[in-house]
């Protein structure tokens, strides 16, 4: 059985409103299981190699994998409300400092 991976959160990171979907979410992404959490490699992204999970039917999860402590994490970096891309900090170009 494989190791799950740890979640850490982004300085800031709120899932408020979206507890429940969140929790199991990141559940599913702990276990390594990108398909049940529909995942995409989101494209055209200038800074890191982001991802995105679908939380419900509006909105989404916007994630990194990271090395931490000489491991691969997950770095949950912000909730995207209603499909607005447009005002994600990070998809604007907002440097994910390292951990």
């Amino acid at each position: 059985m494989n190791r799950p991976l740890r979640i850490l959160t982004y300085t800031g990171f709120s899932a408020h409103g979206v507890e429940r979907s969140y929790a199991k979410v990141a559940e599913a992404l702990a276990q390594g299981d990108f398909r049940a959490a529909q995942v995409k490699k989101l494209q055209h992204v200038t800074y890191g190699k982001l991802y995105r999970a679908r939380l419900n039917d509006a909105d989404r999860l916007l994630f990194s994998l990271v090395r931490h402590e000489e491991e691969t994490a997950l770095l949950m970096l912000e909730v995207i409300r209603q499909h607005n891309y447009a005002r994600s900090r990070f998809l604007r170009g907002a440097e994910v400092l390292s951990c």
